[in-house]
């Protein structure tokens, strides 16, 4: 039987020979995950010699999150505590939100992101798509998740179709509307692609299912209850024949005292996202009609499992980042279909 090379271990590590020797005789320059799938890749190939110990203490993978007070993200990081506890003791999942964080500084701590892997959920800023391109180049691998970050380096995009999920909802409204009229479509900020993809994806559904219904307004409330808010009550004071409102962000609290206030609540189809404790209860009181829920629980896995597959094997560097895609199925919910018992703090498994 042939014995294994450096030469081998370099062609299935994607790295040089070089680097395979400062690796294996622990000369330092190289990231912690290259040196990962170095000596992963020297352990599959059987390599008879003692492995470095530094490189053998854990993997460690930061999750970046934002929007800490939102129902679903209590549930994504939820299911992010999950996954992380059946996982081997030798991987680290370490969440972190970046709430109210301007785009240069969360930048920054990417940049100075010292883990073996990177999820992040994110919006488009350039200064944001620099630091995961800079990361990517020094070999960390970065999954996008809920809401991708393309045209950047990132290894892969863990999250539902967000164009089929807009068109989807666009459908639904147009065969329960008996009657032709209008509608308001509320989002949380066209800087997250998530929710540009949505309401993309809604009006394309609209052309071709709605015939009957026209767009009135789109709105961008920031999931900001109080500013969607206001902005609903203007464009429904202006709205003579409103049939319904999907909203594709978070700020479903602020449909309901819209709808409330102006005396509408259950007489106008209201298409929303997620399942939560607020969803759950606004299906219950007729005021909501549907909610097209991303399962959390099924993202977290995913997203988990690819960036592990990412640094314990070597990338191609064939596979274009716009073609990494891991889309999560989406679960359409009325009230006959909440699971029993449902919370924001027990898992829900589709």
């Amino acid at each position: 039987m042939k014995r294994s090379t450096l030469e081998d271990v370099a062609k299935l590590a994607n790295v040089g020979i070089a680097t395979v020797d400062r690796v294996l005789n622990e000369r330092g320059n190289v990231s912690a995950s290259t040196a990962t799938r170095v000596i992963s890749a020297a352990e599959e190939l059987g390599l008879r010699r003692i492995m470095p110990a530094i490189y053998r203490s854990g993997i460690r993978v930061e999750v970046a999150l934002a929007q800490r007070s939102a129902p679903f993200m209590k549930r994504l990081n939820s299911a992010f505590i999950r996954a992380a506890s059946t996982l081997d003791r030798s991987v680290t999942i370490q969440r972190n939100f970046y709430d109210g964080w301007t785009p240069q500084k969360i930048a920054a701590r990417l940049k100075a992101n010292s883990n073996n892997g990177l999820i992040i959920y994110g919006h488009e800023d350039p200064e944001i798509k620099q630091a995961i391109d800079e990361l990517s180049d020094a070999g960390i691998p970065v999954v996008t998740i809920v809401s991708d970050v393309p045209e950047t380096l990132r290894r892969a995009y863990v999250g539902v179709n967000n164009f089929s999920a807009g068109r989807t909802a666009a459908f639904f409204l147009s065969r329960m509307a008996h009657r032709t009229g209008d509608i308001i479509v509320l989002c949380n900020s066209f800087r997250y692609r998530g929710h540009m993809e949505r309401v993309t994806g809604f009006e394309s559904g609209l052309r071709e299912y709605g015939t009957n219904l026209r767009l009135h307004e789109v709105l961008e409330g920031n999931d900001d209850i109080g500013l969607s808010g206001r902005l609903l009550d203007g464009a429904i004071r202006q709205c003579s024949n409103l049939v319904g409102i999907y909203n594709a962000g978070a700020a479903n609290r602020a449909v309901e005292q819209a709808l409330t206030g102006a005396g509408l609540a259950g007489d106008v189809l209201f298409v929303g996202h997620e399942l939560t404790d607020v969803t759950v209860r606004l299906l219950q009181s007729g005021i909501m009609t549907m909610t097209i829920d991303q399962n959390p629980e099924m993202e977290a896995r995913h997203a988990i499992e690819t960036v592990l597959h990412s640094i314990t094997r070597p990338s191609s560097g064939e596979v274009t980042t716009r073609s990494a895609m891991a889309y999560v199925p989406f679960t359409v919910h009325t009230v006959d279909s909440i699971p029993d018992g449902f919370s924001e703090d027990a898992p829900t498994l589709y």
